[in-house]
Parts: C-alpha cells; sequence; structure tokens
C-alpha cells in the first residue's frame, strides 16, 4: 500500500499566508518561533504575536505601521496611533498615514480632523474614469468653500500608467484641486458605511472631526452638491 505525502497546514500556517505572508521570507527557523507566539481568539482573530520578528519582517517604517494597523483593527481597536515597546522598554510611536505619490504622509489621526469630500476610486475603474470631468467640476463649483476634496486610491502608483494611455486622452483626469492619496487599507476608520465589497466609486463625507450624511455614488452629483452646499456652505 503506498503512502501519499501531504504538506499540511495549520490554522497559523494559513493565517501566515493570508495575513503575514512576509513572515514566511525569514529563516525556518525564526518562522517557528513567530508561530510559538501566535494565539487567536473565539472569532480566530490574531490577540498575540513576536513584535521583534514581525518588524524584522516589515523592514519599513511603512510596511510595519500598516500590519500593526490591521492587526489592531482587526481586534476592533483604533489604531491613530501605535506605541511600541522593545525588551528595554523603549517606546517607538508609529502613526498609521496615508501617502501621496510623492511618499509624503498625512498621518491618520490628521485626516480624521479634515472637513473634506473623500472620494474612493480606482483607475481601474470605468466608471471612475468617464467621472472624472464631472468630479472636477463639482470640485470647482465649492472651491470657495473650507473643504478639502480628498481622492483616495486603492493603488496610486497606477495613476502614472493611466495617464499614458488612451483612456486618459479621453477621459482626463482629477485637477490638481484634489489631493491624491493611497488608500493604505484606512478608509474605514474614516467611515463606518463603507466595505470593500462595495467597490468603487464612492463618496462620503467628514466635518469637525466626524463622519457626516451618508454614502453617496458618484453617480448622484444633485445630491453631493445639495449635500456640500447644505453643510458648507457657512
Amino acid at each position: 500500500m503506498l503512502c501519499c505525502a501531504c504538506n499540511y497546514h495549520t490554522p497559523k500556517d494559513e493565517y501566515l499566508q493570508n495575513h503575514l505572508p512576509k513572515i514566511l521570507n525569514l529563516e525556518r527557523s525564526e518562522i517557528e518561533a513567530f508561530k510559538k507566539n501566535m494565539f487567536f481568539d473565539s472569532l480566530g482573530r490574531l490577540t498575540s504575536w513576536n513584535s521583534d520578528l514581525l518588524e524584522k519582517a516589515y523592514t519599513t517604517d511603512e510596511e510595519y505601521t500598516t500590519i500593526l494597523t490591521h492587526l489592531i483593527g482587526e481586534l476592533g481597536g483604533k489604531p491613530d496611533r501605535i506605541i511600541v515597546v522593545d525588551h528595554d522598554n523603549n517606546e517607538k510611536i508609529l502613526y498609521p498615514s496615508f501617502y501621496d505619490k510623492e511618499k509624503c504622509s498625512y498621518p491618520l489621526l490628521e485626516v480624521q480632523g479634515w472637513d473634506a469630500l473623500f472620494y474612493i476610486t480606482s483607475t481601474n475603474c470605468g466608471a471612475c474614469i468617464t467621472g472624472y470631468q464631472a468630479m472636477n467640476e463639482l470640485a470647482a463649483k465649492h472651491n470657495d468653500k473650507k473643504l478639502k476634496f480628498i481622492a483616495l486610491f486603492d493603488k496610486i502608483d497606477n495613476i502614472d500608467n493611466y495617464k499614458k494611455g488612451l483612456l486618459h486622452q479621453e477621459n482626463g483626469f482629477l485637477s490638481p484641486t484634489w489631493l491624491l492619496l493611497q488608500n493604505n487599507d484606512l478608509v474605514h476608520y474614516l467611515t463606518t458605511q463603507y466595505q470593500d465589497s462595495l467597490g468603487v466609486p464612492h463618496i462620503f463625507f467628514r466635518k469637525k472631526g466626524n463622519e457626516i450624511g451618508p454614502l453617496f455614488k458618484s453617480t448622484e452629483l444633485n445630491l453631493i452638491d445639495g449635500f456640500i452646499t447644505t453643510n458648507y456652505g457657512e
């Protein structure tokens, strides 16, 4: 009778593959050490991990902060500021941030306080591309108000390739009125209404540190226009 050898994957292996793939780039002994410190709650959320090895795997501050934000957010925390303490009791403060194309950071804590229209969009979305000029007209009409216009892209680095193509020639792009930021999976800390399953494009608003109003489809221009006039008219 022949035996067939199979690769057996534990829940910890599956979690690493799906959520912390860079841990798997470490040495085998380090991966096993990391797994020994992994503990989950009854909902399958990771509640304990080796911070030193996590930081070794996610080498830049941006990567490390992003992955910690995910882990803390998964547990229901509000990671607008993360304090990491090492074995020598030294503190390191990390600020989850959005980034523009030049890698300038805009901390979540700061963005949460903006009076702004947030436009969730993508250069891989046909409805987004054909709607850019309408978004520009909307921003130009209300540019006199104390309102920022923020476009949150799934992959901001794709913008350069988009501008080289025919679709850009036909439909244009967002005007300089718009601040273009990488989503960085932080949009959920700006609006509780949006879920990835909804897709793009969508628009939501914040004012005086709070989310206000409904989640709009970008095609609901009359409703969006009226909402701006009513809520940011002073």
